[in-house]
This record gives structure tokens, sequence and C-alpha cells, in this order.
């Protein structure tokens, strides 16, 4: 990913979104919530959506401190 894309929210909401459907990946809800978080970050409204429909749903949530991206 070039830098410019690195900082654009709606190139790592996309990326967050490949890994949780495993478009052309296998699925990785860790490492889409990771993507997710970093749209987030970055302003991205549709990223903070899905990282709290992951929370609801309890993927990718460490179970001990409620951080997300941990198994």
């Amino acid at each position: 990913m070039t830098t410019d894309r690195a900082r654009d929210p709606e190139s790592l909401y996309q990326m967050g979104l490949l890994y949780l459907e495993g478009n052309g990946v296998a699925p990785d809800p860790t490492q889409a919530a990771i993507w997710f978080t970093l749209a987030a970050k970055n302003g991205h409204a549709g990223a903070r959506t899905q990282l709290a429909e992951m929370l609801q749903k309890g993927q990718c949530v460490n179970k001990v401190d409620g951080r997300v991206g941990d198994r």
C-alpha cells in the first residue's frame, strides 16, 4: 500500500472489508479489526460501525481487557 493510501480512511476501510468477508484472502476478523481501527482513527464512520458490530458479536475482542484485534 502506498503512503497516500495508507492514510486514506476509505482504502483502510476497504481492506478491513476484504478481510472480514474473505474476498480474495482468507477471512480473518483480527486483520479486519486492525484495518477498521486504522480507518476509524482517520475519521471513517463506517469503520466505527463495523468495529461496533464486531464488538457486539464478540469478534476479535480480547476477553481479558476488551482490546479489539486480540484473539
